[in-house]
């Protein structure tokens, strides 16, 4: 907007007078002012339109002013086309800009045709005019500089797709490696690379961490009883619960099958025992389909000094192993649903 407002005055300066000079500018500053107006209210959602809009204008624009400066050379010695072609390669660049390589190369194969069949009908109304040797020379350059950009352009724009595309697949593996296919919570190769990145020995090691390990109690139970759909279910179900209760850096994992694991950075063992059983609470207020309560056991380990991951790992298994025990024994010292007074 800003350089066609330049554009403009240096044309009313120059005193410039032809119709398109006039009219042309004024209503490319109207459309750019309402284009900005639209996209700062709406965001993006007219933006392809307005992009159409803009190509088809200027496309109009130069492929008329050739054919202007073409009709008034009929007149002249010579063919003059004064400031014209200094932005005759914006055409080219603004095709490739907005659109895929290949609508961008249709598009400005149609502009370079637009402009080169009124240089034809040039050339012949003025083939045996003096000077038309300069004013051949002057097509040629015209039209071969035009396939010059259009191959320039293309070439950038599709090297630029495939390193696009190329990104797009690096990224979608990265994720894929780095989230549990089933849960999307982490992936145990993630979890665990967190885990070592606070556990790897640089000046900020010794701050406290905690972490926790979750195992859902009677999966394998369930995945007999109910299919392992409802297995899968239960875990997405959990991790799904669980993520709203993630806060700041805790970070959440699967480390396979019914194993999760979580990383409670500075945090110490009370803080962390109190976080592990808020998420057993918010895991047993859950509601389960078909299923209906779900419990998960909790281990929680507090790294020490110089303590390896694989140490505090084992040793937060353990925990959840000693919970999981005592829960059993507690359900199995209470009689049955039907045997009391038997």
């Amino acid at each position: 907007m800003s350089i066609v407002l330049f554009l403009w005055v240096q044309v009313i300066g120059s005193g410039g007078t032809a119709v398109d000079e006039i009219f042309v500018f004024p209503v490319y500053l109207v459309f750019c002012a309402v284009s900005l107006v639209l996209f700062a209210k709406y965001d993006a959602r007219y933006l392809p339109v307005f992009e159409s809009l803009s190509y088809t204008l200027s496309f109009l624009y130069f492929s008329s002013h050739f054919l202007s400066e073409i009709y008034s050379a009929l007149s002249q010695p010579e063919l003059s086309f004064k400031k014209f072609l200094i932005w005759l390669p914006v055409m080219y660049g603004l095709s490739f800009i907005m659109y895929s390589p290949q609508k961008a190369l249709v598009l400005s194969a149609l502009f370079l045709v637009s402009i080169f069949i009124p240089g034809v009908g040039y050339g012949f109304a003025k083939r045996d005019a003096p000077g038309f040797q300069n004013d051949l020379t002057l097509l040629i350059q015209i039209y071969a500089s035009g396939l010059i950009y259009i191959s320039f352009f293309y070439i950038i724009a599709a090297l630029k797709e495939k390193f696009t595309e190329a990104d797009r697949w690096a990224r979608a593996a990265t994720s894929r490696s780095n989230t549990d296919s089933l849960t999307k919570a982490y992936s145990r190769v993630r979890i665990l690379e967190i885990l070592d990145s606070y556990i790897s020995p640089n000046p900020t090691a010794d701050s406290t961490l905690s972490i926790v390990f979750i195992d859902v109690d009677r999966l394998k139970e369930i995945n007999d009883v109910y299919g392992h759909a409802t297995g899968d279910y239960v875990l997405r179900k959990i991790v799904e619960a669980l993520s709203p209760a993630l806060r700041g850096n805790n970070t959440l994992g699967r480390i396979g099958g019914d194993e999760f694991l979580l990383l409670l950075p500075n945090a110490d063992t009370p803080q962390a025992q109190m976080i592990a059983e808020r998420f057993q609470q918010v895991v047993s207020d859950t509601e389960f389909d078909e299923v209906g309560k779900v419990t998960i056991s909790i281990g929680v380990a507090t790294k020490q000094n110089n303590e390896s991951a694989q140490s505090l790992l084992t040793r937060a298994d353990s925990a959840m192993y000693r919970q999981k025990m005592s829960a059993r024994n507690v359900h199995a010292s209470r009689p049955h649903v039907g045997e009391a007074g038997s």
